[in-house]
């Protein structure tokens, strides 16, 4: 998958227990402004949403895309509105029973396109405390450290 757009807090305060890649729903102008790599995925997030049918609905909602050219939008044009996600009915259902485990929620990881569709990435995960955050930091910096005093004694 080509990433266009990604959210880079995504690993930074979250545990990403699954991978999840499902369709979007999307008009014209979003999508040609989505391949011109604007849009942004701050703040955004997964809703599982619940209908009257058996199965619920994956929405993502505050995902920003502006428009495409500004002067031929229409007015009732709103950048932030919920986009659906599409996905297989079994990947739905397995999504709602691990969503009913405590601490657990839906996350967008990057917009990307595969072939010529364009696709949402996201993760069930759940949120990091403090220390965990600390503790990668700590780890990551040793990394650096390690791979610095190895570059130095090839030398």
């Amino acid at each position: 998958m080509k990433v266009l757009v990604k959210n880079k807090d995504a690993y930074r305060n979250f545990e990403i227990l699954e991978k999840f890649t499902g369709g979007m729903v999307l008009s014209g102008g979003e999508v040609k402004s989505l391949r011109k790599s604007q849009g942004s995925l701050q703040g955004s997030f997964v809703a599982l949403l619940q209908t009257k049918a058996d199965r619920g609905e994956l929405f993502i909602k505050n995902m920003f895309i502006p428009p495409y050219q500004i002067k031929n939008t229409g007015g009732g044009y709103d950048p932030e509105h919920p986009k659906k996600i599409l996905l297989k009915k079994r990947e739905l259902v397995r999504i709602q029973r691990e969503m009913n485990n405590k601490g657990t929620t839906l996350i967008p990881i990057a917009v990307g396109l595969e072939g010529n569709f364009i696709k949402l990435q996201f993760a069930l995960a759940r949120g990091k405390k403090k220390f965990d955050k600390r503790q990668d930091l700590k780890e990551k910096a040793q990394k650096r450290d390690a791979e610095r005093d190895n570059k130095i004694r090839i030398r």
